[in-house]
């Protein structure tokens, strides 16, 4: 019983090692990541006075009633 409780104590400090270790070795990455991710956003440009006008096709459209 306390084997058992002592190889899953052993295999749980090894997961939580591996992922101190990708974490130190490749916080770079994942602090650019986070920062693009959950950052913040850019402001929106200022929006035009006026409404742009509305576009325009250049094929004739044939009304057929």
């Amino acid at each position: 019983m306390i084997m058992t409780l002592i190889v899953w104590l052993i295999a749980i400090a090894g997961i939580v090692m591996w992922i101190i270790t990708f974490t130190y070795l490749y916080r770079d990455k994942i602090y650019a990541w986070f920062d693009n991710r959950y950052g913040k956003d850019d402001p929106m440009p200022p929006m035009p006075a006026t409404p742009p006008p509305p576009l325009q096709s250049t094929e004739k459209s044939e009304n057929k009633n």
